[in-house]
């Protein structure tokens, strides 16, 4: 798609910026809120990018954005959205990080029970890897498989995973006790031995972080990924955080410059030029990388700079609103809303110190100056 064409596509999204900012300040209060930003059609077709045609009945091509949704493409809608509020958008019934998994590790028959919730309308989906005790370290997860018959049971805790109250299917990652390898488990979130609790927060409620409790779920050989193969579940993840990370720099972009845009909606521009040009600047580097997903593979230094330079910067542009505008935090709800959805980018992920060593192998290896995403 030409950068003219997509340019057009992603300006004519801006309608939709006041309906997501009302429903991101309504469901602090009202769980409900999602629905308002739900009921329209290429809302829709966005939240779904990711479901296999064959089942999603709101295709992408069918809702006046393009033919398909490239990365870069994805990218540039998730940012330009996210100036309306990022946590509206992550409030709304999607695919979530799974797809990717479930689509590389399935099989036909998995492929088709995991999505089947998708094709009757509005339906969400949990990622479980990060735990309490070892965070998202997923060579220390201690969800167990033990083995039961003819089959197993699954146990443990999951924490800090985004939707899992209101999914109706999920991915758990846990250790199969009789191998001694880690397991992908697929699984319906019907109540059984399983218990999700939303966890309270202060900033991007649209998250739905929540708790997981797994006390002997009764787990089959058709719920686990990917069992007969010797294919590393260690490399799925990667990929699937890879190309999930440039998504929550999308987010954190985009929430940075709806609080510069509603400071100049206040009237209080003066000492923030800077930082609407290092928003423009990581806006080419975000396009930049989509277009290399699209292509082909991802260099993990570049993602993880990108990552961390664009929550950086939404981190310096609410510690210069502190400095030079501090009143319109008192005066403005909506700009209160903001300033905690953007700092919550960075601890919802809590792999800061992971990003910070890609992106100075980055420069020491000077790689940074053959990425085309530069």
């Amino acid at each position: 798609m030409p950068a003219e064409t997509a340019l057009r596509l992603v300006q004519a999204l801006d309608h939709q910026l006041p309906r997501l900012a009302e429903a991101a300040d309504a469901q602090e209060t009202d769980a409900e809120a999602w629905r308002t930003v739900w009921s329209d059609p290429q809302m829709r077709a966005i939240s779904y990018v990711g479901v296999p045609d064959a089942i999603t009945p709101y295709r992408f091509a069918e809702a006046g954005l393009g033919a398909e949704c490239g990365h870069a493409l994805h990218l540039a809608l998730v940012e330009r959205l996210s100036r309306g509020a990022a946590s509206a958008m992550m409030a709304l019934p999607a695919s979530a990080m799974s797809t990717r998994a479930v689509l590389r590790l399935g099989t036909e028959d998995q492929i088709e029970r995991f999505f089947r919730p998708f094709s009757d309308g509005a339906a969400w989906t949990f990622f479980g890897v990060t735990e309490p005790a070892v965070g998202s370290d997923a060579g220390q997860c201690r969800m167990r498989l033990d083995p039961a018959g003819s089959g197993w049971f699954l146990t443990g805790e999951k924490t800090l995973i985004g939707g899992a109250t209101l999914a109706q299917r999920g991915l758990v990652l846990a250790t199969d006790r009789t191998q001694l390898r880690l397991a992908m488990v697929m699984q319906a979130a019907d109540g059984r031995a399983f218990c999700a609790e939303k966890l309270p927060m202060t900033g991007l409620c649209g998250a739905g972080i929540s708790h997981l409790r797994f006390d002997g779920l009764a787990i089959g050989a058709e719920d686990i990924l990917a069992i007969d193969s010797r294919r590393p579940v260690m490399l799925t993840l990667a990929d699937v955080f890879e190309k999930h990370r440039p998504m929550v720099g999308a987010m954190a972009l985009g929430t940075g410059r709806a609080m510069l845009d509603r400071l100049a909606e206040g009237g209080a521009t003066g000492g923030f030029d800077d930082l609407l040009r290092e928003h423009g600047a990581l806006l080419r580097r975000m396009v930049g990388l989509g277009v290399q997903a699209d292509t082909g593979p991802l260099p993990v230094h570049a993602v993880s700079q990108f990552k961390r330079q664009a929550t950086a910067f939404t981190d310096r542009v609410r510690a210069r609103i502190a400095a030079r505008a501090p009143a319109i935090l008192l005066a403005d709800r909506r700009m209160r809303r903001l300033w905690r959805d953007a700092g919550a980018f960075e601890y919802m992920e809590g792999t800061t110190a992971i990003h910070s060593l890609n992106a100075y192998r980055d420069y020491v290896t000077r790689e940074v100056f053959h990425d085309r995403a530069v």
